[in-house]
């Protein structure tokens, strides 16, 4: 199957980046591999972040954030997703928290703060 991830210029994700958060944004990088999302991570206000975008193909996300809710543990590692959008074009952002030794709470709690449109 070829790989079906959205493009995003790593320059515009910068700048959309720094419009919506009041801290610089630091080491934004892509994450290579994958066939579904595209992936960058970076760095705001010392919390290590990963922001994926993928096509809209169902809960794909949803069930993600269902899992963290549901059994995340030390003993079970599962990222928050800080947030979750739906753009025109069925490009689907989402925002995660990475995790160190155990989970980081969420930057922010609204998601116009942490998602850009």
């Amino acid at each position: 199957m070829p790989g079906i991830k959205p493009h995003v210029d790593p320059q515009q994700l910068l700048s959309l980046l720094q419009d919506q958060f009041s801290r610089p944004i630091l080491d934004l990088e892509t994450v290579q591999g994958g066939e579904i999302a595209q992936t960058f991570s970076f760095t705001v206000d010392g919390q290590h972040c990963i922001m994926r975008f993928t096509t809209h193909m169902g809960a794909n996300l949803e069930k993600e954030a269902y899992l963290y809710k549901r059994i995340a543990s030390p003993q079970i590692p599962i990222p928050p997703i800080v947030s979750v959008d739906v753009w025109e074009n069925s490009t689907m952002p989402s925002l995660t928290v990475s995790l160190g030794s155990q989970c980081i709470h969420c930057l922010h709690t609204n998601m116009n703060r942490c998602c850009p449109r």
